[in-house]
């Protein structure tokens, strides 16, 4: 570690223990214990999957304003879905002697060698929004994740009225990434319990909402009226489009929709029955927890802070006005 992130572990140690020492109560010396980030800043790279999707602008949009919020100096690029473009990033940002990268992986096995570049260099890396093997993670529990959205199928069928044996589909998103198979992995823990559903297709959409429409559109032509339950969109709204052609213009109402992530889009279809609800995950949220997880897991950055949680609530018309979509 380089000396400036020396001195600033010492500098939040003598902090805490002056804190005690005066008496100060736990609350306090907290306070006063990560009072090193605003004294010195801290210096950030950041690469981001690609900065065109829906997901990825509120996202940096936090980032950016709560990095602002706590001194931090954060360099944020993109790498346009380019595994390679990534690693070349990471291997920019050590040049650049940053204090700590921060990675959402497009391919989170690819990624580990310029990781492992990088931390030989002395410079920590932190996985966010897909788990590197090897590296502390901020971000969604991408297995809960795919629970939620296992038991909010469920549900969804249950409160069709119709009944099963069920027939449903998968919009997935990049294969190999941590959230496309963890994701897979939650959902069917829960469904594999139900003998009554089976799941019929899979479609690789890339995070893609126009995949995930023309992927929806071969399948309604494949499976015809009472041969297709339900089809779930696995994130970055993929099942959106394909809710809206499916119920306005092909007329197939009997097939329901459920997704991840509220966007504005997400809201107007669930508000006119396109999609049955979707799990959240919050791109301002994740935004927030990271840049404010960062001063604290200074000077090592291996220790993620207990209260850096990404909440995955589940959201349907009954409660859809508890939540602000992005």
């Amino acid at each position: 570690m380089n000396n400036k992130s020396s001195k600033r572990g010492m500098n939040r140690r003598e902090l805490f223990m002056n804190a005690v020492a005066a008496g100060m109560g736990l609350s306090a010396a907290m306070v006063a214990s990560n009072a090193f980030a605003q004294t010195e800043k801290l210096t950030i790279g950041f690469t981001l999957w690609d900065l065109s999707i829906p997901f990825a602008v509120p996202l940096s949009n936090a980032l950016r304003d709560t990095a602002a919020a706590n001194n931090i100096d954060l360099r944020l690029v993109e790498a346009k879905w380019d595994a390679a473009m990534q690693a070349q990033q990471v291997a920019e940002f050590v040049v650049q002697k940053v204090d700590v990268i921060c990675v959402a992986p497009i391919d989170v096995r690819g990624i580990i060698p310029a990781a492992k570049q990088a931390t030989s260099a002395g410079v920590p890396v932190v996985a966010v929004g897909g788990k590197v093997e090897g590296y502390p993670y901020i971000g969604a529990d991408d297995m809960e994740f795919g629970v939620n959205m296992g038991k909010l199928i469920v549900e969804a069928l249950e409160q069709s009225g119709q009944a099963g044996p069920f027939k449903i589909a998968f919009l997935r998103g990049l294969p190999g990434g941590a959230p496309d198979r963890l994701r897979r992995d939650g959902i069917m823990s829960v469904i594999s319990a139900r003998s009554d559903i089976e799941v019929v297709a899979e479609v690789v959409t890339e995070w893609s909402p126009d995949k995930g429409l023309s992927g929806t559109q071969d399948l309604l032509q494949k499976f015809g009226p009472g041969q297709l339950h339900l089809i779930h969109g696995w994130g970055g709204m993929v099942e959106v489009p394909a809710a809206r052609y499916a119920h306005k213009t092909a007329n197939r109402t009997d097939v329901l929709f459920t997704g991840g992530e509220l966007t504005v889009q997400t809201k107007e279809a669930i508000e006119n029955g396109w999609e049955y609800g979707v799990i959240i995950q919050d791109p301002g949220t994740l935004g927030s927890v990271v840049m404010t997880a960062m001063p604290k897991m200074a000077p090592d950055f291996t220790t993620v802070p207990a209260d850096a949680v990404v909440p995955l609530p589940t959201c349907t018309k009954a409660n859809l006005a508890e939540f602000t979509p992005f």
